[in-house]
């Protein structure tokens, strides 16, 4: 049976600091006295039936524990990079792998005009822990990937040792007498990008991405962690010229 090791209360108080502190850049502050330890990084490729599924590895420095690996699973329309700033601030004997989701980052997208359904992310969860040979493993979720660690954990309750989420909300329970109009409202938003030319990408500028970034669903990104995020998030296309690596299906209405 799993545990769960830490949750996040999400009090007016404490969104306003993770608006502020967007990206988990809060533990600047709250871990200024762990050390923080050089890793082995690498990147890693998990075979899906679509493409592949991204993902960035640090190794531990020790000989590996099957009882510390941890997978980390970020929010929507974030990436791996999410976790830039905390994984060195974590113990580094743990195995620790951060996921990008489908559409997100890295990895590959579904086909033009595929919907995004939260069991696409929990397939995501076990083809990657499938691949990587892990039986059992603790995860970290924040914000969608917190549903989706909540989900996965209570699905799959003999894998999950240990669950730590991190600004998670109430879980989106839909009101019946509005479930097949949200439906609905999926379904030809994902009709219309079907139809959508999308092999010009638009291209922004970093200063742009940045503003785009600040004026998300959840403003309040500082610049550089925006930056970060942007090593996975964008690609360049030329001199300050960036196109977003994530499907532009994720702009449709998204259904849970």
């Amino acid at each position: 049976m799993f545990q769960v090791m830490g949750t996040l209360r999400c009090t007016k108080q404490l969104r306003q600091v993770l608006s502020k502190y967007r990206c988990l850049s809060q533990c600047r502050t709250a871990t200024n006295e762990v050390p923080i330890v050089e890793r082995e990084v690498r990147e890693l490729q998990i075979p899906t039936p679509y493409g592949h599924l991204a993902a960035k590895q640090w190794l531990p420095t020790s000989a590996e524990d099957p009882s510390r690996r941890v997978l980390l699973l970020h929010g929507f329309q974030d990436n791996a990079g999410s976790f830039d700033l905390l994984v060195p601030r974590l113990d580094p004997r743990w195995n620790t792998v951060a996921l990008d989701f489908t559409g997100h980052g890295l990895s590959s997208h579904l086909p033009k005009g595929a919907s995004y359904f939260s069991m696409q992310f929990l397939l995501d969860v076990s083809w990657t822990a499938d691949h990587l040979g892990w039986s059992e493993f603790s995860l970290i979720g924040h914000s969608m990937g917190g549903h989706g660690g909540f989900a996965y954990s209570c699905l799959f309750p003999e894998r999950v040792q240990n669950l730590v989420l991190i600004d998670v909300f109430a879980p989106c329970i839909s009101n019946p007498e509005k479930f097949y109009g949200s439906l609905r409202e999926v379904l030809e938003g994902n009709v219309r990008l079907g139809h959508k030319d999308l092999s010009k990408p638009p291209v922004y500028t970093e200063e742009e991405v940045i503003k785009l970034y600040r004026h998300s669903i959840v403003p309040g990104y500082l610049p550089d962690n925006i930056r970060t995020l942007m090593k996975r998030g964008c690609k360049p296309v030329g001199d300050d010229r960036y196109i977003m690596t994530k499907t532009s299906d994720l702009s449709t209405p998204f259904f849970r």
